[in-house]
């Protein structure tokens, strides 16, 4: 009997610990929570729960209204409104975060977030004084699940907020297996898996010019689904181009779809953008430019592989793949009212070894794109381009192709320009290669055509004097250019203009290899 009475005394007195425990530790949690929205100037909540015995904490009715006191480094010059229906953790190891700060859980849960992050003017920030680390020991959490449930974010640039700079809405995101390590000197985070869904994302560009928009964004297995992305202006033509002070293209990008084959979430935490394939299926791209408009004095444009040399992201993408793409490109000419126009249909595209990994490019240097389309519809263009990565000078090899061609198709674009219509011409074939870099482009174009006459068209007003016309058409631009003929090779030799682009060098080495062919010399 008196060992009985022992171990119910025992007993009784656990239970009493237990309980004590209990009630010590949802005082100690409750002091934290208070002081911790105390310290978020206009944070409050309704009520919270602490269950020692489920190892469960959970807030409800939590609403935000930060101002720019004490936090400004963390929110990083926003203040956050908003609420959260409830916010909870089971499963909690007590004994671990309060002794060892480790976060052991089954879950955590953010139900129905609805946030607004507001940028503010940074000289109304409070600089909070950074506080004296005592403890260098290492935080680990290690969670079974961790998920955000139908939530809804929007980010505005000021105070005024009647329209957002990004939004999305219905997001639901959760991580299986989440560990997160913070050694003080280097963050490491292991995800097992994660399941993502996003619908009605949209972005305004940093021009407030173009909109970017995503209808939904899921996951399957590995693989990241973007459906129905689209980048675009508000503004009809004449609109965009009256905004603009120096010239800037306008441009309409449609895509269905976007497969991001094996993405890898926690190398983005880690400042890296790792992927297998990038597949773009069936894009519709329209890009408008206007000469009218000034350019930018002393803009210097970038090379791709300047470009993504230059990127504070690591970049390592084994291939990018392009199907079933159409592409136009609209130009209006100085003084001119219509709009010349090309465009390229069934684009098919790749492009391998994308990368600016000091390591990757040790082991493969080329970065390779292969284009085959077909050209105004009708001509197939055959386009190859090998970066070199390692080269200082962002050197690059050019090899192309395009088999036969009405030559009256091009009078759409360049009339306007040259003056010189095209009342007939037939290409046999147009091939080119040549090396460049930043500098310049040098090599050689054979261009095989016959049949080529033109017409000086009259300028507004005036009327071309009859000994230019004869000399345009008749002794200055050859008849034909052919293998059995004159068999004349162009000579490609040109200096980069450094304020544009890729493709301005490209066309212009081109040009400068046609020219050699047509005129004489």
């Amino acid at each position: 009997m008196a060992k009985i009475r022992t171990l119910t005394f025992v007993f009784i007195g656990l239970l009493l610990l237990f309980f004590g425990l209990s009630i010590f530790v949802k005082h100690k949690v409750g002091q934290k929570l208070e002081a911790g929205f105390a310290d978020l100037d206009g944070a409050s909540y309704d009520s919270y729960d602490v269950n020692f015995w489920k190892g469960k904490i959970a807030v409800s009715g939590i609403s935000l209204d930060t101002e720019t006191v004490q936090i400004s480094e963390a929110l990083n010059g926003n203040k956050i409104t908003g609420t959260v229906d409830e916010a909870y953790i089971n499963g909690l190891h007590w004994w671990d975060l309060l002794h060892s700060k480790h976060l052991l859980a089954s879950e955590i849960a953010l139900e129905n977030p609805l946030l607004k992050i507001i940028k503010i003017p940074t000289d109304t920030i409070v600089k909070a004084k950074t506080p004296e680390v005592e403890n260098t020991q290492a935080f680990f959490a290690q969670v079974k699940s961790i998920a955000i449930k139908n939530g809804e974010i929007a980010f505005f640039g000021n105070e005024k907020i009647e329209n957002p700079q990004m939004s999305m809405g219905s997001i639901s995101i959760s991580f299986k297996d989440f560990t997160f390590n913070d050694a003080l000197t280097e963050n490491k985070m292991a995800i097992v898996d994660y399941k993502l869904s996003l619908e009605n994302f949209y972005f305004q560009a940093d021009d407030r010019l173009h909109d970017l928009t995503l209808e939904k964004i899921t996951t399957e297995d590995k693989d990241l689904i973007l459906s129905n992305f689209a980048f675009k202006s508000p503004f009809d033509n004449d609109t965009f181009f009256q905004k603009l002070e120096y010239r800037k293209s306008k441009f309409d990008i449609a895509i269905p779809e976007i497969i991001l084959k094996d993405f890898n979430l926690e190398k983005v935490f880690q400042n890296k953008f790792e992927l297998s394939i990038l597949e773009i299926n069936n894009p519709i791209l329209s890009v408008f430019s206007d000469k009218n408009i000034p350019t930018l004095p002393n803009q210097q444009k970038e090379l791709p592989t300047e470009s993504l040399c230059k990127l504070k992201t690591l970049v390592a993408i084994d291939s990018i793949a392009v199907n079933h793409a159409k592409i136009t490109y609209s130009l209006k000419e100085k003084e001119k009212q219509n709009r010349g126009e090309v465009f390229w249909t069934d684009v098919n595209a790749t492009l391998e070894n994308v990368t600016n990994d000091s390591l990757k490019i040790d082991a493969d240097q080329d970065m390779i794109a292969k284009v085959n389309s077909k050209f105004m519809g009708s001509s197939n263009l055959d386009l190859t381009v090998r970066f070199f990565l390692d080269s200082p000078i962002f050197a690059y090899d050019v090899y192309g192709k395009l088999d036969t061609f009405d030559m009256r198709q091009t009078n759409q674009m360049f009339e306007d320009v040259t003056r010189i219509r095209v009342e007939s011409g037939e290409v046999r074939e147009l091939a080119f290669n040549f090396h460049a870099d930043d500098n310049k482009s040098k090599g050689e174009l054979d261009f095989y055509y016959n049949n080529l006459q033109v017409k000086l068209r009259q300028g507004k007003n005036k009327r071309p004097r009859k000994l230019l016309r004869w000399i345009v058409e008749k002794v200055i631009i050859k008849e034909k250019n052919t293998i059995a003929g004159s068999n004349k090779k162009g000579e490609i030799d040109i200096l980069r203009n450094q304020e544009k682009g890729f493709f301005n060098q490209l066309w212009n080495s081109v040009l400068d290899g046609l020219k050699d062919v047509i005129l004489p010399g």
